[in-house]
C-alpha cells in the first residue's frame, strides 16, 4: 500500500475516534461496544459467534465486551437448547436506548467530517472507503 494512503487512513481514524470517543464515554460506552449494539439492533438472538463475525472482533476480544455489557444491562446472554458452549445475545432496552444516542453521536460526527462534501461526492467518498475495505479484507 502506498505510504501516503497508510498514513492518511491513520490519521483520519485517528482524528475521528478522538471526537467520538469521549462522547462515547459521556454516555457510558467503550470501545467496541457500538458496532455490537448496532448489530443486535440488526440481528438480535444472535449467536455469540455469528455476532463477533459480523462486528470483525475476535471471539475472545468480544467474549470480554459482552461481559462489561451485560453487567452495564445493554445485553443479555442465554444458553443455547442443545448445545452448552453456545450463547445467544440480544440486546435490552437500554442498550436501544443507548445505540439511539450512538446513532445521534455518529450522525452528528459524520456531519462534522463531511462538511463541505456534495452528496454526491459523499456517495461516492463512502464508496471509496467501502471498496479500500473489500480489497483488503477480500469481501464485496
Amino acid at each position: 500500500m502506498d505510504p501516503l494512503l497508510s498514513k492518511i487512513l491513520v490519521k483520519t481514524f485517528r482524528a475521528h475516534q478522538s471526537v467520538i470517543r469521549p462522547k462515547m464515554a459521556e454516555i457510558g460506552l467503550s470501545p467496541g461496544q457500538p458496532i455490537v449494539l448496532t448489530m443486535l439492533t440488526e440481528h438480535n438472538n444472535i449467536l455469540q459467534k455469528d455476532l463477533a463475525d459480523l462486528c470483525d472482533i475476535e471471539p475472545a476480544t468480544i467474549s470480554k465486551l459482552l461481559v462489561n455489557m451485560e453487567t452495564d444491562g445493554l445485553i443479555l446472554r442465554s444458553p443455547v437448547p442443545g448445545d452448552r458452549r453456545a450463547t445467544c445475545i440480544s440486546i435490552t432496552e437500554k442498550g436501544r436506548e443507548i445505540q439511539k444516542q450512538f446513532h445521534r453521536i455518529s450522525e452528528q460526527v459524520r456531519q462534522i467530517a463531511l462538511d463541505g462534501f456534495t452528496p454526491q461526492e459523499q456517495q461516492e467518498f463512502l464508496g471509496y472507503l467501502t471498496r479500500i475495505y473489500g480489497n483488503l479484507t477480500q469481501r464485496q
